[in-house]
């Protein structure tokens, strides 16, 4: 008889401490981080006659070059 109740107590023990381990994890989750904006591609380098000199790169070592004039 003694058996079975200390295999209860122990489960009981086994049971709620794994809950209250569960609750903490559940309580300290970090919170979801908002995603960063975008990086352009598009960057202005110079200006030329009046007009930007934009560069775009594709994120290796290509970057093709052109001229944007608001005018």
């Amino acid at each position: 008889m003694n058996n079975l109740n200390d295999g209860r107590i122990f489960f009981s023990g086994f049971v709620l401490g794994a809950f209250t381990f569960i609750l903490l994890l559940h309580m300290t989750k970090p919170e979801p981080q908002q995603p960063d904006a975008p990086k352009s591609n598009f960057e202005v380098v110079d200006t030329y006659k009046g007009c930007e000199v934009v560069r775009w790169g594709n994120g290796f070592a290509d970057y093709k070059y052109f001229l944007h004039c608001s005018k």
